[in-house]
């Protein structure tokens, strides 16, 4: 009877260690001294992982939504229209304040394979709640903001409501959260193991 629940309880915890997951975040702590309605940012991930949510800096005070658009690959290039993004969701109506970073009320599930690359739109829907951002020093989609063991966050562009004109170099200030999977054991020991 021993054996059985010993073999029971490992296979247990091979299970919950297939089914579990690492969250983690890399930080863009700014300051932020610029803004506008859109802000567009690459990630590139050094380990395969799953951006799950971010965070972001409100210009001014008053009620607005977020949508969240994202594409496989580089924004650049992309900068001028939603052509080409997925929209990945819009949170519902908020109270912003200004200066204040929000966790974006929107759950994502962004998979990105190590070492590719993954784009994210921020758009404030009202366009008198700007998105706080940091003027770069860099190449948009090229040099590095904020990283981690996993995750690098990329220099990016900021726009305006319409994406008719485009400000470069921008940079996140905010919080990119992740996921990071843990490979399930192949086998489950025995006793004798």
């Amino acid at each position: 009877m021993t054996r059985w629940i010993t073999r029971f309880a490992l296979m247990a915890a091979a299970w919950a260690l297939s089914a579990a997951a690492w969250a983690q975040s890399v930080v863009a702590p700014g300051p932020s001294n610029n803004s506008h309605s859109v802000l567009m940012f690459d990630v590139q991930a050094v380990n395969a992982l799953t951006v799950t949510g971010l965070s972001t800096n409100m210009n001014s005070s008053g009620t607005t939504s977020i949508e969240i658009w994202g594409r496989s690959g580089s924004h650049v290039g992309h900068t001028s229209s939603t052509s080409g993004w997925t929209l990945l969701g819009t949170t519902a109506s908020f109270s912003a304040v200004s200066g204040t970073v929000y966790s974006i009320p929107l759950a994502l599930s962004a998979p990105v394979p190590a070492g590719d690359t993954y784009a994210f739109m921020i758009r404030s829907t009202v366009n008198s709640i700007s998105i706080r951002y940091a003027n770069g020093a860099g190449t948009p989609g090229v040099t590095t903001v904020a990283s981690d063991a996993n995750l690098r966050v990329l220099e990016g562009t900021g726009a305006d409501e319409t994406l008719a004109s485009n400000f470069t170099p921008r940079q996140l200030v905010g919080e990119v959260r992740y996921t990071l999977e843990i490979t399930p054991p192949t086998s489950v020991p025995t006793l004798g193991q």
